[in-house]
């Protein structure tokens, strides 16, 4: 005798997707920053990624040659003030 058990979910694999609109490109969250050694706080923008200075010094990763990276070959927005990312 072979018992079959169908289990339907509505869901489908949503519980994997995530909430883009919530996400945007350069934000980090706290955990990432902690896992990173970057500071957390009101002031955490200042302190640039890890790998914006590795790109500073080795250029930009060889498969993205039109990719624009702030601080690296383009301008940084102005939408924040105080220092300039990166080394200089």
């Amino acid at each position: 005798m072979i018992i079959v058990i169908v289990v339907h979910f509505d869901h489908q694999g949503k519980e994997f997707e995530t909430r883009l609109k919530e996400k945007k490109p350069g934000d980090l969250s706290d955990d990432l920053r902690t896992a990173l050694g970057m500071p957390i706080g009101p002031n955490n923008h200042l302190v640039p990624p890890p790998w914006l200075i590795a790109m500073q010094r080795y250029g930009p990763p060889p498969s993205y040659p039109n990719l624009k990276i702030p601080g690296l070959n383009a301008p940084i927005p102005e939408v924040r003030k105080g220092p300039v990312l990166g080394i200089s």
